[in-house]
């Protein structure tokens, strides 16, 4: 469920120093990404960030620019986006262009897809993502095998790691 899968994002900053105080939450307005942005606000106020800004925005949305500086203009420590990869590729170059630097940035989507790191190169350091797969679960089954036995798998065929989906 996409509220929970942003959970992690969150809960990390909870164990940082300094930790951060403020968060802005903006997300595509489809239903993925508004789940997630509710996940983000639920997860936020419950580890006691305070959301100062919150907006959904058109999937077809071409203007990033001003739609970041609103929350730019808010001072938030953190920024949590919801957003396909595209999305997400946009918001990071936004970010650059009007030069917001939150001390965090954590996406539901996007950082985890090669295209992300292949699309920014070192732009992309440093970007959290939402992460529904990792080879340490426990998942284990009759094709496959455990889920490190399949991620080894995947390297050997493909010459990369596979990603939440393909998993």
């Amino acid at each position: 469920k996409a509220t929970e899968e942003v959970r992690g994002c969150v809960d990390v900053f909870t164990a940082v120093s300094p930790r951060p105080k403020t968060v802005a939450i903006v997300g595509a307005n489809i239903p993925f990404c508004a789940l997630a942005c509710e996940g983000y606000k639920k997860y936020s106020e419950k580890n006691g960030f305070e959301v100062v800004h919150y907006e959904l925005f058109p999937i077809k949305l071409q203007d990033y620019n001003t739609m970041l500086e609103k929350a730019k203009a808010k001072n938030p420590d953190v920024l949590w986006v919801g957003s396909p990869l595209g999305g997400s590729l946009r918001v990071m170059k936004a970010l650059k262009e009007i030069d917001f630097n939150p001390k965090a940035v954590a996406f539901s989507y996007g950082p985890t897809v090669p295209a992300f790191v292949k699309g920014l190169k070192k732009d992309a350091d440093y970007v959290f993502a939402a992460s529904e797969w990792t080879p340490n679960l426990p998942y284990k089954g009759p094709v496959f095998g455990t889920a490190a036995d399949f991620n080894t798998a995947y390297k050997k065929r493909f010459n990369r790691y596979p990603d939440y989906v393909e998993a």
